[in-house]
């Protein structure tokens, strides 16, 4: 279950809305104020009139918004050069693609398949923590969740950032137990760079560098 009471347009985790729908993809187009607090592999929540979507970001990207070139500012005025031009940010669209990994009900049950389809202009929220740790702690430990991303996305950088927020969330973990789904669920989806994901689950985990 997720706590859907914390997902309303005063919260401070609302961050943007839907832009437009690729499939399983979602691109969120984010307010500016919020664009440095969506990492890669965020937990997000999207709401729609009858259900939510639990989605991952997996890429971020910045446009100009009027088409122009791109100019620059910043040599000889630093930090100074949003005073001379407080409109600055507003002339950039911040978006962020996310990837759909599961269906939530009107009641915030969180039900391991696809199917709700957001629509532009619904509402997206970075998930919260306590909600990300419910997910993760499905069955014990739900490593569903890194399957369908590596499906998708196999990119180590992500699955590396994806670790961060897995140790994030969780208060506790057995780590062999840990590993050992992870392991499973990637060699399932066909992952091919177990070599490195190991090594980084070493590093995320056991602070080895």
């Amino acid at each position: 279950m997720i706590n859907l009471g914390r997902y309303n347009p005063q919260s401070e985790l609302l961050i943007g809305e839907v832009m437009t729908i690729e499939g399983y993809h979602i691109i969120v187009s984010l307010y500016p104020d919020k664009y440095r607090d969506v990492e890669l592999a965020s937990p997000l929540y999207i709401s729609t009139e009858d259900c939510g979507v639990f989605a991952l970001a997996i890429s971020n990207i910045t446009r100009s918004k009027y088409g122009k070139e791109f100019t620059l500012f910043r040599r000889g005025l630093g930090r100074d050069v949003e005073k001379i031009y407080p409109d600055l940010k507003t002339h950039y669209n911040y978006i962020v693609e996310s990837l759909n990994i599961y269906y939530i009900d009107i009641n915030g049950r969180v039900l391991r398949r696809r199917g709700c389809n957001p629509s532009p202009h619904d509402e997206v929220y970075l998930m919260h923590r306590d909600d990300f740790k419910n997910i993760l702690s499905l069955n014990g430990f739900n490593s569903d969740v890194i399957r369908i991303l590596a499906e998708d996305s196999p990119d180590p950088v992500l699955m590396r950032e994806f670790l961060y927020k897995i140790k994030d969330a969780l208060d506790e973990y057995d780590l062999n137990e840990l590993i050992s789904r992870l392991l499973d669920s990637l060699y399932t989806a066909g992952y091919r760079k177990l070599d490195l994901f190991i090594r980084d689950f070493r590093e995320v985990f056991l602070d080895e560098t």
